[in-house]
């Protein structure tokens, strides 16, 4: 991992692939980003806790004036126009031009304020019982109403009791079906969500909510049940093959309630806390965010859209020990700092007698401004950086002037917005849960940030090797650098012994380098290991090259210095 400061711009890396050498340093990442919040987020500052709100429960919900608020600084009284939503405004305390106590909300701190709708959602409304609550209504004003917080209507949703899951439904998967999004026929989806903990114990039910039916809890989305495999599945039929849909699983039990999930599969997701960042010039025709939910959701097509429908120029690496490689940093490389911008440079990579281009991590992150080293959705690119189309268009350019791609890629760690995290996750202490079957509660290694995927686990192995295998084949990528590879064990170990040889973790990285070159024999495989030299050489002999980060000794000699050029 990385923690020297890059600074600006990237870096002329040469690879000296060799088996020894007495540079041990390992690069960390800057400081990682907060977790992400257990309440849910709307936007422009707007959140409330719990994450899923209950009618007949105690519900907050809190604005932080955003510099770009008419409210930003604001030293008055705020006040919240609020209602229950079921078509029309229903339930509202107030008139806009009426101050009353209950409606006024508490200063928290400079620019952040609060209101607690208690006892309950129901009774702070005054909603009869029998009468559905499903969604909140809210405008955060000053005292006169001629400032607003947000410019136009929030709305929250809202999970009322009167919704019962219904009995399980026990059936075999489909044949032929994966976890995640199975497009049958441009008609036909069949989803796959697994869930079983380490104790062999699962939700106590799983529905689909989506664009197919206005967000809402159906008995008729109503997930099935395949103990065998340890998952939820549902086929839905009659979907628009020109639609793009967007989707989450909502996934509880009595004892831990309910969440929002994306699907860890998804080729894109929507993010409404970052979203609205994105310059239309980077990503043009994003699509707007859907009113009836929260968190992050998952899209699929069933039929790609023609843009993405690019063939990309075959590639062989003529000589994986000959590689001068740059890599290269989007958000920095270019004023525009996304694709476009990289996009007009390649001649010039290209006069430098760069053959091979590393891309720092490009697969979806936590926020838009990132070294990449937080990733939570692997299937995803990132689209702070492009589209889909605009991922392969660079590949492709890449290509067609002899220089190969290869991607960082980051399967140490995780944060806590990817979708494995959140299905059992720990919110005492804002981390994985000690049943989590696809991470450490704690990293047995001393390098780790954000959460340790357990690599002994099979889930996780099926899972590396089906990312690997799938950003090989739809982007035709060249390669691969694994970030932190040292940390791919379950053996404990501390800075003083954690570079010894290592048996298990030889095991492992040769179980995804065979996947790679299942998929690509000439695809290369890049360490950042920094292990002991039996170790390397082992790796080394099983085709995987061992990155040693001279960056620094080469231009040290390239200024003439003797200090540390070597």
């Amino acid at each position: 991992m990385k923690s020297k400061t890059i600074g600006k711009g990237c870096f002329l890396l040469l690879l000296f692939l060799g088996a020894c050498s007495e540079n041990r340093e390992i690069l960390m990442p800057p400081p990682p980003d907060p977790q992400p919040p257990i309440e849910g987020v709307i936007k422009d500052g707007l959140s409330f806790s719990p994450e899923i709100l209950e009618a007949n429960k105690e519900a907050t919900i809190v604005f932080k004036a955003l510099k770009t608020s008419p409210l930003y600084n604001y030293a008055g009284e705020v006040y919240a126009h609020i209602g229950v939503v079921e078509g029309e405004w229903l339930y509202v305390p107030a008139d806009w031009n009426e101050n009353i106590d209950k409606c006024k909300m508490k200063k928290e701190a400079d620019n952040t304020w609060s209101i607690t709708l208690s006892p309950s959602i129901r009774e702070w409304f005054g909603v009869a019982n029998g009468m559905s609550v499903r969604k909140i209504g809210i405008v955060i004003r000053n005292a006169d109403g001629t400032k607003k917080g947000i410019e136009t209507d929030s709305f929250i949703p809202v999970n009322d009791n009167t919704f019962t899951p219904g009995e399980i439904t026990h059936e075999p998967l489909p044949a032929g079906t994966l976890e995640g999004i199975n497009i049958i026929n441009p008609t036909t989806v069949t989803w796959v969500l697994y869930d079983k903990d380490t104790q062999g114990k699962h939700k106590d039910y799983a529905y689909l909510i989506g664009d197919f039916n206005n967000w809402e809890l159906n008995s008729q989305y109503q997930m099935k049940r395949d103990e065998a495999s340890g998952c939820w599945w549902y086929t839905l039929t009659g979907l628009d093959p020109q639609k793009e849909y967007a989707f989450q699983y909502y996934i509880g039990s009595e004892a831990d309630g309910a969440i929002r999930l994306a699907d860890a599969y998804a080729e894109k997701i929507l993010d409404p806390a970052n979203d609205k960042y994105i310059a239309p010039s980077t990503y043009p025709n994003l699509p707007k965010f859907p009113d009836n939910t929260v968190g992050v959701v998952s899209m699929f097509q069933t039929v790609p859209q023609a843009s993405e429908n690019i063939t990309i120029t075959p590639y062989a690496i003529e000589d994986p020990n000959n590689l001068i490689i740059y890599e290269l940093l989007f958000r920095d490389f270019s004023a525009s700092g996304d694709i476009n911008g990289a996009m007009e440079k390649l001649d010039y990579l290209k006069t430098l007698g760069v053959n091979a281009i590393e891309l720092m991590p490009v697969q979806e992150f936590d926020g838009n401004d990132s070294w990449g080293y937080n990733p939570c959705f692997y299937f995803a690119m990132d689209k702070a950086y492009g589209t889909k189309a605009m991922y392969k268009q660079f590949i492709d350019a890449c290509h067609k002037k002899g220089i190969a791609v290869i991607l960082d890629v980051v399967y140490n760690h995780a944060t806590g917005a990817n979708p494995f995290a959140k299905l059992y996750w720990n919110p005492t202490t804002n981390a994985t849960a000690s049943n989590n079957p696809w991470f450490n509660v704690s990293a047995p290694h001393p390098y780790s940030v954000f959460h340790d995927f357990n690599h002994e686990s099979p889930l996780v192995r099926t899972f590396v090797k089906r990312n690997l295998k799938f950003l090989l084949n739809e982007y035709k990528v060249d390669g691969f650098r694994f970030d932190l590879a040292k940390g791919f064990t379950q053996k404990s170990s501390t800075e003083a012994n954690a570079s010894n040889y290592d048996a298990s973790r030889i095991a492992i990285l040769k179980d995804y380098n065979a996947a790679v070159k299942e998929e690509n024999p000439n695809a290369c495989v890049i360490l950042e290991l920094f292990c002991d030299l039996s170790e390397e050489k082992v790796l080394a002999e099983d085709g995987m090259k061992l990155w040693r980060n001279l960056n620094n000794a080469y231009c040290q000699s390239a200024m003439g210095w003797a200090e540390n050029s070597s």
